[in-house]
């Protein structure tokens, strides 16, 4: 019995962020309160506050999922080695950014102050957040040790180094992409394309 109410309470849990999803990209953060969520959810606002103490954890929730899902399934570590390896990291980089081009900036600004709200409550918020970043550096050493073990990089290129490096220029270029408004995501890929020639060299 105890299975079946964990089965019960997880799909919940899964109709709360996929109605979340659905509404905050079409209406923004702020146009959806909490009793939308609960009323498309077809459960009741006390329910919905059983599993999310507040929206901002709940649309924290929801764009932590959608990030980390494509990195637990590893799916870009599989492409093909391109003539370069700046060629191939710019490959990895323009399908993992696919995504925020999709979402409007507004909604990548309010989830950083919904993240800093949420952190705020809860301190250990901030190691959920974070999983995120590692999940990207670890992938991206992977990509490299896979483009120098075809010889593309020297024996002694640390692609740990490398890895925090491209990492730390990737969110550079991102948050002046979401806080520029004539910026595109191409202009990201550009300029961090930049410093992967130097890195990369």
């Amino acid at each position: 019995m105890s299975g079946l109410r964990e089965q019960k309470k997880q799909a919940t849990r899964k109709t709360i962020m996929d109605v979340a999803k659905e509404l905050f990209i079409e209406k923004g953060y702020e146009a959806t309160s909490t009793e939308l969520i609960a009323r498309w959810a077809g459960i009741g606002s006390g329910t919905l506050f059983n599993y999310f103490p507040s929206k901002a954890e709940l649309l924290v929730e929801v764009m932590r999922a959608e990030f980390s899902g494509g990195m637990r399934e590893k799916k870009y570590i599989g492409l093909e080695i391109q003539e370069t390896a700046e060629a191939t990291v710019r490959t990895y980089l323009k399908k993992r950014l696919e995504g925020f081009s999709l979402l409007e900036k507004k909604l990548f600004r309010e989830l950083i102050v919904a993240s800093l709200n949420a952190y705020q409550n809860k301190p250990e918020f901030l190691t959920s957040l974070m999983e995120l970043d590692f999940m990207f550096i670890e992938e991206m050493e992977e990509l490299l040790k896979k483009i120098r073990n075809v010889g593309m990089l020297p024996e002694n290129f640390e692609v740990e180094i490398a890895a925090e490096l491209i990492y730390s220029s990737v969110m550079f270029e991102t948050l002046l992409y979401l806080y520029q408004e004539d910026r595109s995501i191409e202009g990201v890929l550009e300029q961090t394309g930049r410093k992967l020639t130097f890195i990369l060299k």
